[in-house]
């Protein structure tokens, strides 16, 4: 897909998302039904460049329909970039957008995630809320499995692990998801009925991650590393 495709295929995402009506099984608005999702939320995002990091502040005021957020992206590279934009309740919806980067996504399943078009083409983003009490941790890596290599982003909320692949290969963005017990890591594919695609450990205090990557008959094909960005 074309950058100029990409942009367009986002630009109709955020209509549709602005669009969208309010569900009136799960009220949205001035009243008290409206989910609280103000919060900080910690997560990455992922495209052929690496990505990085991607705070989101979401809200100050619930009794409003569209909240403001702000927020920072950090990209692999370094740096520092300042996003800013809003929070649909109605849908449950963000729109954010800064220093060329555009993020548009949904709430589910208890994180934000979506598209990001930027300067390196199309990505996709997921954030958690992130408290003192229970921090997420943002891991930012590359890997190898047979033929295929690139970087990745995951982020660590308690026991449960999400993130993002960019195969380069293929030129094509492997959402994954997986649990930690301990040290201990399970990545797995949920679009391909949550097959095991790597373990691993978490090490130095939690500074670093790494493990192997496996096959489709489970034998061990590559390695991959991260290091603590957040």
């Amino acid at each position: 897909m074309t950058l100029v495709r990409s942009i367009a295929a986002l630009v109709v995402f955020a209509l549709a998302i602005a669009g969208c009506k309010k569900d009136e099984g799960n009220p949205a608005g001035n009243n008290n039904n409206t989910p609280d999702r103000r919060g900080t939320y910690v997560g990455t995002m992922a495209d052929a460049a690496g990505g990085g990091a991607v705070t989101m502040n979401v809200g100050v005021a619930k009794a409003l329909d569209i909240l403001p957020v702000s927020g920072v992206f950090r990209p692999a590279a370094g740096g520092s970039i300042t996003l800013s934009g809003t929070y649909n309740t109605a849908n449950d919806s963000i729109y954010i957008s800064g220093g060329g980067y555009t993020f548009a996504g949904r709430f589910n399943g208890g994180q934000i995630s979506g598209t990001c078009i930027g300067p390196n083409g199309t990505g996709i983003f997921s954030v958690a809320v992130s408290t003192a009490a229970n921090p997420v941790k943002v891991y930012t890596g590359s890997f190898s499995a047979g033929s295929d290599n690139g970087p990745f982003n995951l982020l660590i909320n308690g026991s449960a692990l999400s993130g993002v692949a960019y195969i380069v290969t293929q030129s094509a963005s492997l959402p994954f998801s997986g649990t930690v017990q301990g040290t201990s890591i399970t990545v797995v594919d949920p679009a391909r009925s949550n097959r095991v695609i790597a373990t691993g450990t978490v090490s130095n205090n939690g500074a670093t991650v790494s493990g192997q990557t496996l096959s489709s008959s489970g034998q061990p094909n590559g390695t991959w590393s991260g290091t603590l960005v957040q």
